[in-house]
């Protein structure tokens, strides 16, 4: 019997430190669950209808014509406002609808 104590020792220490990491893994998971997170800006969580300036300026079925884009192939194309997506105005050209930034729409 005597020979077998310093095995249960060792494995009853072994369960103790078993135990130990396993609060503080939960302990420290807890923690994670309870940050407090900022805010997400405006721009990324979509906005209001008409809460925008781009909204008010370019309404939804308005004919625009792009400029000073670096695909020149759309500088001078007409197209119909189709809606918003964050800061950009969705424009229905006769090629595909495109998301452009109001400083580069004439109306």
């Amino acid at each position: 019997m005597d020979d077998y104590v310093p095995i249960i020792a060792v494995g009853v220490g072994l369960i103790v430190l078993a135990a130990i990491v396993g609060f503080i893994f939960v302990i420290r998971n807890r923690r994670r669950e309870f940050r407090i997170e900022p805010a997400p800006s405006p721009t990324k969580i979509g906005r209001v209808a008409g809460s925008s300036a781009s909204e008010d300026q370019f309404p939804i079925g308005v004919t625009v014509e792009a400029h000073s884009l670096s695909v020149a192939e759309l500088n001078g194309m007409r197209g119909k406002v189709t809606g918003f997506q964050g800061d950009r105005v969705r424009v229905e050209f006769a090629t595909g609808e495109k998301a452009l930034k109001p400083a580069n729409l004439i109306k």
